[in-house]
């Protein structure tokens, strides 16, 4: 038996995968509530449980001066390569002075004057930054579910976002506005250096008592959608059935 964990994003881009997905599985175990209906009227045994970014505690409260920015350019090396450098000189237009960013890649980080280069996960720098810079992906929703204020930045090949363009079937590309159908969080796109990003950072500078009320805002809608905690546990009742019959 093949039971699929985390379904292709097929709501936001690509639908015949859909149909893939229910020819070739014979469980789906679903992150987003949404997800399940589309499969189940192909026949698939489709159920929801949970996203484990439900599980993530959340991030203490903060007091400290300068206020830090975690940066998260992705975590391939061709996100960095596209958004590290970008990011960086965006954050320190803006003001930040403490920039912390996490470095997963093989191979020492570049040098880069005012930035501190960490070891740790990404969501252990989340936990620990009054705010955050952080490319489109499940960071975005692991950083809005901890509560830590958040402009979201993306910057694809032109030919790559060409194509992306005349896929996508939906209007945003943040996981907290798609699930939320609003934005929520700042999303700026392709054009990293025309001054949108800038002013995004600012302003989370700025005010950060209202940046921070508004993230603990979106932190409590986004746990209402996402489901209890426990995850895992869900998971493995769902699959626990499969593995008996098989």
């Amino acid at each position: 038996p093949v039971a699929l964990l985390v379904v292709p994003q097929f709501w936001a881009w690509r639908p015949g995968r859909r149909r893939a997905v229910a020819e070739s599985a014979d469980l789906a175990l679903c992150l987003f509530q949404h997800e399940v209906a589309p499969l189940r009227s192909l026949g698939l045994a489709a159920f929801w449980v949970g996203h484990p970014a439900a599980d993530l505690p959340p991030a203490p409260a903060r007091n400290r001066r300068p206020l830090r920015l975690a940066v998260l350019p992705g975590s391939r090396r061709s996100e960095v390569r596209r958004h590290l450098l970008p990011f960086v000189a965006a954050a320190q237009a803006a003001g930040w002075q403490d920039i912390e960013v996490p470095w997963r890649l093989s191979g020492a980080p570049p040098a880069l004057p005012g930035v501190r280069f960490t070891a740790d996960a990404g969501v252990s720098v989340l936990r620990r930054a009054d705010a955050c810079l952080v490319a489109a992906g499940t960071a975005t929703l692991e950083a809005a579910v901890l509560g830590v204020p958040s402009v979201v930045a993306v910057a694809l090949h032109p030919l790559s976002a060409a194509i992306a363009r005349r896929m996508l079937r939906v209007p945003r590309v943040a996981l907290p506005n798609l699930l939320l159908q609003r934005d929520a969080l700042p999303e700026i796109h392709q054009d990293l250096g025309d001054g949108r990003l800038v002013a995004a950072l600012s302003a989370l500078l700025d005010d950060p008592a209202a940046s921070q009320a508004e993230a603990g805002h979106i932190a409590a809608e986004l746990r209402q959608v996402l489901g209890p905690p426990g995850f895992s546990d869900r998971a493995a009742d769902r699959l626990l059935p499969l593995l008996e019959g098989a």
